[in-house]
């Protein structure tokens, strides 16, 4: 009986959240859910959502104004922002590409905007995806493709209010440290694999859901230290030769919440 009662009482709480003005957070990002996580339009006056097929354009409200409030402020700057990934609706898990995105307070930006007076086609939004603007040898910056705007794109995203952390790659914050040694924005940037042709924001647990579990806050200071060193040492390395006897261990996916595992597509 026990097992009817709890299944009865996490419906209740979907279709409380179904009814609710503001969605909430359920989990972790990496293994959590928003039900009923409202879209991002997919034309605003300064971004476009790319590859609509993948129906990963949904998130937290804060997250949409977060997003909006960003591409307004690169306007000036004469592109439109290229958004990707953000969650799929109700968040949970994607079949592919990410094991965070979860709980719709991710979201993927293209380090290559888009020209404001350009036209954007159907099939041109489908085909856009993230360009490297590492060179070819994976060891510098291309300057032609990482420059002024993208600076400022970086720039800008980490001033927002909600974002506590953005993910890039370690080359693109050894240069931003380069640049800005003593911005205070640096703190909330984080060297992480890839992320060498977009930038990953990541907000903070809303104030309405005491059931969003959030991660420690980033480290203090600008982060442009030994540990900035030895994550640009580990992408400039060559790579590591394989062990083809020794099977590479999956890690156990997280135990999604209760909630939103009745959310799950079987």
């Amino acid at each position: 009986m026990r097992t009817v009662y709890t299944s009865w009482f996490y419906l209740l709480l979907l279709f409380s959240s179904h009814l609710s003005a503001q969605p909430q957070v359920w989990g972790q990002y990496t293994a959590g859910c928003i039900p009923n996580a409202p879209a991002l339009a997919k034309d605003g006056q300064a971004y476009h959502v790319i590859r609509l097929h993948r129906d990963r354009y949904y998130g937290h409200p804060e997250l949409i104004q977060s997003l909006e409030a960003l591409s307004l402020a690169m306007q000036p700057l004469g592109k439109h922002l290229l958004i990707g990934d953000m969650s799929q609706a109700d968040g949970g898990r994607m079949p592919s590409g990410h094991r965070s995105h979860q709980n719709g307070l991710d979201a993927d930006i293209m380090l290559a905007g888009w020209d404001s007076d350009r036209a954007l086609s159907d099939k041109q939004r489908e085909a856009l995806a993230p360009v490297s603007v590492l060179t070819a040898n994976k060891k510098s910056l291309d300057k032609s493709r990482f420059g002024t705007w993208q600076q400022q794109l970086l720039q800008q995203a980490a001033q927002l209010e909600k974002v506590e952390r953005i993910f890039i790659n370690s080359l693109i914050k050894q240069a931003l440290c380069k640049e800005n040694p003593n911005a205070a924005w640096l703190e909330k940037i984080r060297p992480w694999w890839g992320h060498d042709g977009h930038l990953h924001i990541r907000l903070r647990c809303p104030e309405n859901s005491p059931e969003c579990k959030g991660q420690a806050a980033p480290p203090k200071g600008t982060g442009c230290d030994a540990s900035l060193a030895w994550w640009v040492k580990q992408v400039t390395a060559p790579p590591a030769k394989k062990n083809p006897t020794k099977p590479r261990k999956s890690k156990p996916k997280p135990r999604l919440p209760e909630v939103c595992q009745a959310l799950q597509k079987p």
